[in-house]
């Protein structure tokens, strides 16, 4: 898989929605991977009929339906493509639409929004910008689903006391669902309820209620920076960001910290249910002799800021390993960033963000298809996935990076997977 840009990542933001779904306005080729992309990452139960979807536009598969705009649309105009699409579309189901037009297409200059308004679906369609091509995944993500909200506009009726909003999480975080379920645990330990998580199967109605919620509980900054202003400017919802994300069991304390002291909730019964996941990693570390020889190996880390950062600090406090290359991707958080540096400076490694890959990798941790090609080619040991996942490798079991069960996961990879010495 190519790495998602603001583009692919604006149109999974919105499959994301149980009760929305996008209309490609361009060539069918633009389509297929779209689709096949939306299918993996966003599940819908009510998608698993397709007899309905055996029109035109949709070529029997219920995700991301396609104008199928042609060479001769282009001199022609494609407008007509775009008003008979949407008709059918609209059709088909209830579910709210999102025009995204291609970056070709929107070449031609022709309002899509007029087309909405002249057929009156001005209340169940919303029109996407087309330039997210050219901004980050995170970005892109961020900036549709606050698109979203503003179109929906729904009016705060009172907050809801106890209740908070989960910001940054993404249909792209590994094992989205497993780490939605792991973080529940933890808020509901300390006697807090997640009204709504944006961009990880909720439906409008619970993002519309999302503004009666008292707090917003961000987990990756770079993928809410414009929703988390617009509740708070908007409905006076402030957000607990600490700028890093729950990774590893010293940033999870963190997080757990920070909602704690901001809620006035007490923490304790979440650091209990922590502190069995460090008993087990404990004892599973003293039953494993070759984790050993771990100690001062070279450690590659490519991803986004406010995993990077915890990550990183984490497998050198926990593990002794050394970040050897160390890569962030575009759309940094600044905070993440600032802190991230001035940590490799402090360990004398601040020549990983420039230094090449060294040859002597003992564990590289990236996106799926990335560190997986790594580790076959014998480029590193252990290719750790913590990035947007593979869509070659099934996952029959949770495998979440964020997150209590996330760190036994990260432990069990490298520590497992390490050759016999």
């Amino acid at each position: 898989m190519m790495p998602p840009d603001g583009f692919v990542s604006s149109v999974l933001a919105v499959e994301s929605f149980q009760d929305m779904k996008v209309l490609l306005h361009g060539p069918v080729g633009c389509r297929r991977d779209l689709s096949f992309i939306s299918s993996i990452l966003c599940p819908k139960e009510n998608k698993a009929d397709t007899s309905a979807y055996r029109v035109r536009y949709y070529a029997n598969s219920p995700r991301v339906p396609c104008t199928e705009v042609d060479a001769e649309d282009y001199i022609a105009g494609a407008i007509d493509r775009l008003r008979e699409a949407l008709a059918i579309v609209s059709s088909v189901d209830d579910d709210c639409i999102a025009v995204v037009s291609t970056p070709g297409i929107s070449l031609i200059g022709e309002s899509c929004e007029d087309v909405v308004l002249e057929m009156s679906l001005q209340n169940k369609t919303i029109t996407l910008d087309a330039d997210y091509i050219s901004i980050p995944i995170g970005e892109g993500y961020d900036r549709t689903l606050t698109k979203i909200l503003k179109w929906q506009n729904p009016e705060k009726k009172g907050t809801i006391k106890g209740t908070v909003n989960l910001l940054g999480l993404s249909v792209f975080t590994r094992d989205w669902d497993a780490t939605l379920a792991d973080l529940t645990i933890l808020l509901e330990a300390m006697s807090l309820k997640i009204a709504c998580a944006p961009g990880v199967g909720c439906s409008l109605e619970q993002f519309r209620r999302s503004v009666d919620s008292e707090f917003n509980v961000v987990v990756c900054s770079e993928y809410c920076n414009d929703l988390k202003d617009y509740y708070r400017e908007n409905y006076g919802i402030e957000s607990i960001d600490i700028h890093e994300s729950p990774v590893g069991f010293d940033a999870i304390r963190r997080w757990i910290w920070a909602i704690s002291e901001a809620c006035s909730v007490d923490p304790e019964p979440a650091m209990k249910i922590l502190d069995e996941r460090m008993d087990r990693a404990f004892r599973g570390m003293h039953s494993n002799h070759g984790h050993a020889s771990i100690k001062g190996r070279k450690l590659g880390i490519v991803g986004d800021s406010t995993i990077v950062l915890p990550l990183s600090k984490w497998l050198y406090d926990y593990l002794s390993m050394v970040p050897a290359y160390v890569r962030v991707t575009e759309g940094e958080d600044a905070e993440a960033m600032s802190e991230l540096t001035s940590f490799l400076e402090s360990i004398g490694c601040d020549s990983a963000l420039t230094d090449p890959l060294p040859e002597d990798l003992c564990v590289m941790a990236g996106d799926g298809d990335t560190v997986m090609r790594m580790e076959i080619g014998g480029r590193c040991e252990v290719g750790l996935d913590i990035g947007y996942p593979s869509l070659y490798d099934s996952n029959f079991m949770s495998k979440n990076v964020i997150g209590q069960n996330g760190a036994l996961y990260i432990l069990e990879r490298i520590v497992n997977s390490r050759p016999m010495m």
